[in-house]
């Protein structure tokens, strides 16, 4: 494997680093990082925001007054002007034509594309159909109850299929009949990156659908923190974009945008309306009519914007480009990275030759930044070609303080896919308790998730580096183990119970260890070789047999939420029939088994999300 830095900066120069400021950025720029020792490798949950964003951020705030822009006085005034200048910075960062498409504020993407349902104009009776990308996120597969409510078809389709079914539909009417007054429109949603595997898809699908009865909407949340987005043909362009802005700048939070098409306006519909949105109305009982205002904006934000936020967010832009030059400098510079991590993943071996790194991507396609992102998912296997489940990743990870995601991504499409995840399985998985971010990593033998990894703009070799060593130290067998923890040692211990009249056939096949987890969430008890543990009817004894629970709110600890929880080391002894139980910097802890199997007063705690 290549490991030093010099052989890296030769094979990527000068894509890599922003003409070698990368380090002075990350010092200046990203400086807690280096205080927490933090290795973040989680870009697509969230970037981070520079300091010199909420520096600046904070001194306007106590510069100025800012007033609600609905009303009319100098503050007022100064903020709507803002809110304004903000909406065409955004538009100037997407290459869009202010002409041609208009910005609308929402929460989040989320909320984004379910106003873009809302405008859409979608009706069972005139047979149109909603059309989303099988390899969607949650907030796309989402639109797939509204579609159930009003009963119009939905349909998940894989990429292959796209083109032909963007010819499905015909051009709108244009003889002035009765369809040419209402033509029926069909919604396809995709996104430009997929957030579980980050494979990209062409920014080319909406020109195959103008000039059809189609309109075309983007997820660009996962994609536009590390790849430009190009408006400027707005005839091949979607006629919709979501963006969540706390992905590509860490700041502000609670920010989204919906990027319009304005010649789509005449098309698109307005039910709801409030704090602004309607410009006259009536509350007479027999008398119900209103009159919406005219421009993008003003009609479709219900309520007042989130002012101050979107003020911070025209400083986020600036300070971003300020730092980074452009989008595209970005982009380089995070697949430089990207190609240096995926070959030395994709090439990592146990000393048996057997791959440490399942990789969810497709490799044909992982060199082409058109289509991959800088996003690596995988799990990991072991020497003997079993898998290792996120749960103990994350974990370990949290403790050696590298962040990463685990679990199913709010992406159930793509993780069936990589998983081969059948609906049957993802059903009985969730019978079995299983929810998206919970630590049920493996069920029944079954992968339930996988571990991502996502850089972002400030990235750097020595993220990377980390990760490798920490990936080498724990993970791969054969290799130098003399800092691994204990849990890795084999072991070879008997068992006694319902086991004893099982008949086995001479085999060479042994177990090799055996690890209880008596405290959930907390780190393994491994049963010492030679010794004898009882099977009862509910397993291994002491197995996940008691939790710690928050006294103020009465849920489970989990390690998602505490990662320390790992460094809590319990043990039974049997000799003393006691739980022992350590923990750095405390005293050691030892309770009798008996005091703890005595009956208590019942209470319900949440667990993996159920009760």
């Amino acid at each position: 494997m290549t490991t030093s830095k010099e052989a890296f900066l030769h094979a990527v120069s000068p894509d890599y680093g922003y003409g070698g400021a990368i380090d002075g950025i990350r010092a200046k720029e990203y400086a807690r990082l280096e205080g927490k020792c933090t290795v973040y490798l989680d870009h697509t949950g969230t970037t981070l925001y520079p300091a010199s964003t909420v520096d600046a951020f904070a001194r306007n705030l106590q510069e100025h007054i800012y007033g609600n822009p609905h009303s009319r006085h100098p503050s007022s005034t100064l903020t709507d002007g803002l809110v304004d200048e903000t909406r065409l910075k955004v538009l100037a960062m997407c290459r869009a034509d202010p002409s041609e498409y208009g910005v609308v504020f929402t929460a989040n993407a989320t909320a984004a594309l379910k106003l873009c349902w809302e405008m859409c104009p979608l009706d069972a009776a005139s047979a149109s159909e909603f059309y989303y990308l099988r390899e969607s996120h949650t907030s796309v597969v989402g639109l797939r109850a509204l579609a159930d409510s009003m009963k119009i078809a939905a349909h998940a389709i894989d990429a292959d299929d796209v083109p032909a079914i963007l010819a499905t539909k015909p051009p709108p009417p244009v003889d002035g009949g009765e369809a040419a007054m209402a033509p029926s429109y069909s919604l396809f949603v995709y996104p430009a990156q997929c957030n579980y595997s980050g494979r990209r898809f062409p920014w080319t699908w909406p020109s195959l659908a103008r000039h059809r009865q189609w309109l075309v909407a983007v997820d660009a949340s996962a994609y536009a923190a590390t790849s430009p987005i190009d408006l400027s043909n707005a005839d091949a362009a979607p006629d919709f974009v979501a963006l969540s802005f706390y992905k590509l700048f860490g700041f502000p939070t609670g920010l989204g945008a919906l990027i319009v098409r304005k010649s789509r306006m005449p098309l698109l519909r307005k039910a709801y309306f409030g704090g602004g949105t309607g410009q006259l109305s009536s509350v007479m009982a027999n008398t119900h009519w209103q009159m919406f205002r005219d421009t993008l904006h003003t009609r479709y934000e219900d309520g007042t914007v989130n002012f101050l936020d979107i003020i911070g967010l025209g400083i986020a832009i600036d300070e971003h480009r300020r730092i980074y030059g452009s989008m595209q400098a970005v982009a380089a510079h995070t697949h430089a990275l990207y190609q240096w991590l995926y070959e030395q993943m994709h090439n990592l071996t146990h000393e048996n030759g057997q791959h440490v790194c399942r990789l969810y991507i497709d490799h044909e396609m992982a060199h082409d930044p058109a289509q991959q992102g800088p996003v690596i998912t995988f799990n990991l296997m072991r020497a003997d070609g079993s898998p290792v489940g996120y749960a103990e990743v994350e974990a370990i990870a949290s403790v050696n303080r590298i962040h990463l995601r685990t679990g199913g991504f709010c992406n159930p499409g793509a993780a069936q896919k990589w998983l081969q995840l059948t609906d049957a399985d993802v059903r009985r998985h969730a019978e079995a308790g299983h929810v998206c971010w919970d630590d049920q990593d493996i069920i029944d033998g079954q992968l339930t998730g996988a571990v991502r990894l996502s850089l972002g703009a400030m990235s750097s070799y020595e993220d990377v580096a980390a990760w490798l060593t920490f990936l080498r130290q724990y993970y791969v067998e054969g290799m130098e183990s003399a800092h691994r923890p204990a849990f890795f040692t084999t072991y070879r211990p008997k068992l006694h119970g319902p086991t004893d009249n099982i008949t086995t056939a001479a085999t060479s096949v042994h177990l090799s260890r055996l690890t209880i987890f008596p405290i959930k969430s907390c780190h393994g008890y491994s049963i010492p070789a030679d010794t004898d543990w009882p099977v009862t009817a509910q397993g291994l004894l002491y197995d996940r047999e008691w939790m710690l629970v928050r006294k103020d709110t009465e849920r489970a600890l989990t390690q998602k939420q505490y990662p320390i929880l790992a460094t809590i080391r319990p043990s039974i002894s049997m000799a003393r029939q006691e739980l022992v139980v350590n923990a750095p910097g405390m005293d050691e802890l030892r309770l009798p088994l008996q005091t703890l199997a005595e009956p208590s007063q019942r209470t319900d705690v949440r667990v993996c999300g159920e009760v």
